[in-house]
Order: structure tokens, then C-alpha cells, then sequence
């Protein structure tokens, strides 16, 4: 998929900042998802190293309607979700914290990829949306492990990136 008409003369913009503008024109054209933020956990610690996961709360309008955990791998340049957990499925939240920590990654210029091991179902869907509008390049498809979660949802593995540049 081309990128939207928007983005191709936007003069004098930083290449990260055009990117982010970019994946967020892909992901949500019509600016039909909700505006959340996703921030660290207060109460948790931040770990430090080369490897740093944050456990993080999704924030629309002030009202937390979330949780996830971010992992971000210094050496590799890589970011990526573990557990994204929202209140209210179907409302949006879950891609809306998806695209909104793949344009900070982007930004910060790190890829953001799918988990090593893993995907639940709603994950999957949300990385074959993400493929579809053209934000996503598939690496490996997904394929059925054959286990499921522990509230019995099936469990997929594959390989998605959303490239930095």
C-alpha cells in the first residue's frame, strides 16, 4: 500500500517524525481510534540495562483502560509488547496503544516487532491489521502453536516488524 498523499510533501520534517506520521496515517486514516497514552506504571520500578521492560497503564480521558508491558532491547534497536490487557474490548484501545507506542518507538528510532514467543489471538489480529494497511511487513506468518492461553484463547507463532526508516 502507498502512503497517504499527506505525507509525500510535507516539507522539512525530521525522517522519524515523517515516519511516525506516516505509520499513523496508515494505521488510523480516518482518526477513528480513541487518543489514549501509555505511560509507565507509576508503582512499578524501571528496570535498567540493555534489556528494560516497563510496566505501563493505556490512559484515555484521565481513566486508565489498560495495562501492558513494553520491552525495549537497547543493543538491538527493538521494541515490543508483552500482555497488552484492556478493560473495554472492541472500543479501540488495544490498536490505539499499538499504534501509539509504535510512533514513540519509531521516533526513538526503534522497530517495533512481535514478541519472540507467543501471540494471542487478539494480538495476531491486531499484527495482520497492522500488515494489511501497510505499517507491518510480514517477517513469518502466523501459524497455530496449538496451546492456548490460560483463558483458553489459541496462540500463534509468527514474525511482524514495523521498520524505524
Amino acid at each position: 500500500m502507498s502512503l497517504p498523499e499527506a505525507t509525500k510533501t510535507t516539507p522539512d520534517v525530521e525522517p522519524s517524525l515523517q515516519r511516525a506520521l506516516d505509520i499513523e496515517l496508515l494505521i488510523d486514516p480516518k482518526h477513528t481510534l480513541p487518543d489514549v497514552s501509555v505511560i509507565p506504571d507509576p508503582e512499578a520500578r524501571i528496570p535498567s540495562g540493555g534489556l528494560i521492560f516497563t510496566k505501563s497503564l493505556i490512559v484515555h480521558d484521565g481513566e486508565i483502560v489498560g495495562t501492558c508491558t513494553l520491552f525495549s532491547n537497547r543493543d538491538t534497536r527493538e521494541r515490543w509488547f508483552h500482555g497488552v490487557q484492556v478493560d473495554q474490548r472492541g472500543a479501540g484501545f488495544g490498536m490505539a496503544a499499538y499504534k501509539e507506542v509504535i510512533e514513540a518507538a519509531v521516533v526513538d528510532g526503534y522497530d517495533f516487532r512481535t514478541e519472540d514467543l507467543t501471540q494471542t489471538a487478539e494480538a495476531a489480529k491486531v499484527w495482520e491489521r497492522l500488515a494489511e494497511c501497510g505499517a507491518a511487513e510480514v517477517i513469518e506468518g502466523f501459524t497455530p502453536t496449538g496451546q492456548t492461553t490460560k483463558q483458553g484463547s489459541p496462540t500463534f507463532t509468527g514474525h511482524y516488524v514495523v521498520r524505524a526508516n
